[in-house]
């Protein structure tokens, strides 16, 4: 596993929170010291034994899982080779990692997070939708959340 950045530690420990539930959807980010075992699987095989090879399509050795969702258990991953610190997913089983941003960085993931969680499980997606897209300064993160959610908020959400 690559070193884990600051930035995440920090925003991590100040939001404080483990699991973020809205209805059936929800986020799990793993505490900061069993992170190395939640790599096995990804970055590692079960030995210890890097999974990274290189190929097109496989995982890349900066990345580093720091959650999952809840309701179907893909990972959700620190990009610590982009600058900017992305945050991703992908779904598993899939033969190959082919990953979409859900931040553009660890502060407006964690800020997401948060408006989230505030937001409860509410009837105004498209508000919320539209503070998540100001959050995260780009409106390609939003359509993530729509199809994490479920909302119907949007018809172009194409994702895996």
């Amino acid at each position: 596993m690559p070193p884990l950045p600051e930035r995440y530690r920090v925003a991590f420990k100040k939001f404080g929170q483990t699991e973020i539930d809205i209805g059936e959807a929800g986020i799990e980010l793993f505490p900061l010291e069993d992170l190395p075992r939640h790599q096995v699987g990804y970055s590692v095989d079960p030995q210890g034994r890097s999974l990274c090879d290189g190929a097109l399509g496989s995982w890349m050795p900066a990345w580093i899982v720091i959650g999952r969702d809840t309701a179907l258990g893909d990972p959700i991953f620190l990009d610590t080779a982009d600058p900017d610190l992305h945050i991703l997913t992908d779904m598993h089983g899939q033969d190959e990692w082919c990953p979409y941003p859900i931040a553009t960085n660890i502060e407006a993931f964690f800020a997401t997070l948060e408006e989230l969680s505030q937001a409860g499980y509410q009837q105004d997606w498209p508000a919320m939708f539209a503070r998540v897209a100001r959050i995260n300064n780009n409106p390609e993160v939003v359509a993530f959340w729509e199809m994490f959610f479920d909302t119907g908020a949007s018809s172009d959400a194409n994702l895996h």
